[in-house]
């Protein structure tokens, strides 16, 4: 127990540029590729190892639309062969068999379309990145009970709070544990409670039984460790990515836009730790964690814009990742940053799945005439 203090006593992490301990995960957690663009910022973080696994975001607005026509077509359908002559049980019961079948087509296109849709709902969960301290602490020691203790009061509050904190020394007052969660501020509380959850288990996963951890998901922050990192403030960058350029490159009214939007976020009349910027079709977002005090989150997301300015360039889409607060832009209503060619491929599916059900419901249509007409003509 002696050497419990040197464990836990945060300090800077001395890696070198080639370190074998430092590595960067894309998409498998297994495939660790060296990495050092970001190792002078996870210093400052005390984090050596940085995770990151893309993911898909889609637009509801794209998404719902289908199923509003679809059903308008099934109605128009249904119409159409309730107003048909009958005649014969033959007929009729073919006539039966050819709506059924085509009401169970589109049925099945449409599930097609919302699981998507459901998918693009739930991207609150999204992983974006991880960070581990290289320390690790002793199981049945008296600093995991305390980590045990500060996880479970951070599942417990997500249920009603968007942010908290806490410490824990009750098992060992000599090796306190500290952690919070931050949840954006647009989730519901039962949101936030699934995406704390969903980093909760990240954490276990990605950081067992390490010293000091942080997960951050599309919707929610969370961080524990031995460091009283409580209420102070924190720019140093820890994450960022710029999307695709544009099509043709940017004119000065879309950069223009995108400037707008991200001076939204840094306003004086923006306030609150959770912010949100548009100017035409650019929308930006920002949010800092609720330990920070009004200047500390004007000085974080200042930081975090101008970090979007200086390396995105002219990306349709960016995001930068702070200590303490984030920044995001993206265009056209859809944001595609996380995983640029996952979004692209989910496009073509869905444009492919919207032809298909417009080309087979104008067939069905089509033929429910000629049956009609063919009716028609028998009388």
């Amino acid at each position: 127990m002696k050497a419990c203090p040197q464990i836990f006593t945060p300090q800077p992490i001395p890696v070198k540029e080639h370190s074998p301990h430092c590595y960067f995960v894309l998409g498998n957690p297994t495939t660790h590729l060296p990495f050092h663009f970001l190792l002078s910022s996870l210093r400052h973080y005390n984090y050596c190892t940085l995770l990151h696994r893309p993911s898909l975001s889609l637009s509801l607005a794209l998404l719902t639309s289908p199923l509003h026509w679809t059903h308008s077509l099934l109605t128009a359908f249904h119409e159409n062969t309730s107003n048909s002559s009958r005649t014969a049980q033959k007929e009729r019961t073919k006539e039966k068999k050819g709506m059924s079948t085509f009401m169970l087509l589109l049925l099945l296109l449409a599930s097609s379309i919302a699981s998507l849709t459901t998918s693009a709902s739930d991207d609150y969960t999204d992983f974006v990145y991880a960070g581990c301290s290289q320390p690790k602490y002793t199981q049945g020691s008296p600093y995991q009970l305390n980590v045990d203790s500060i996880l479970t009061s951070l599942a417990n509050a997500a249920a009603f709070s968007s942010y908290a904190n806490f410490t824990s020394s009750a098992a060992g007052g000599s090796f306190p544990a500290y952690g919070l969660f931050q949840c954006r501020g647009d989730l519901p509380f039962s949101d936030c409670d699934s995406c704390v959850r969903s980093g909760l288990s990240r954490l276990s996963a990605f950081c067992p039984s390490a010293a000091g951890a942080a997960v951050q998901l599309r919707g929610c922050f969370l961080r524990y460790g031995n460091d009283s990192f409580l209420g102070k403030p924190d720019t140093s960058v820890l994450y960022k990515k710029c999307g695709p350029a544009a099509a043709g490159g940017y004119n000065s009214d879309q950069l223009g836009m995108r400037d707008a939007a991200l001076a939204d976020l840094t306003s004086g009349a923006a306030g609150g730790s959770y912010r949100v910027g548009a100017a035409g079709y650019v929308q930006a977002m920002a949010q800092c964690v609720g330990d920070q005090s009004a200047k500390e989150c004007d000085d974080c997301v200042a930081a975090a814009v101008a970090q979007l300015r200086a390396v995105c360039g002219f990306a349709v889409a960016g995001d930068a990742y702070l200590g303490k607060c984030y920044a995001k832009y993206w265009s056209n209503g859809v944001y595609t940053t996380s995983n640029t060619d996952h979004g692209d491929e989910a496009g073509k599916t869905l444009a492919i799945i919207i032809g298909l059900m417009a080309g087979v419901a104008l067939i069905i249509v089509f033929l429910s005439f000629l049956r009609r007409a063919g009716h028609d003509g028998k009388y």
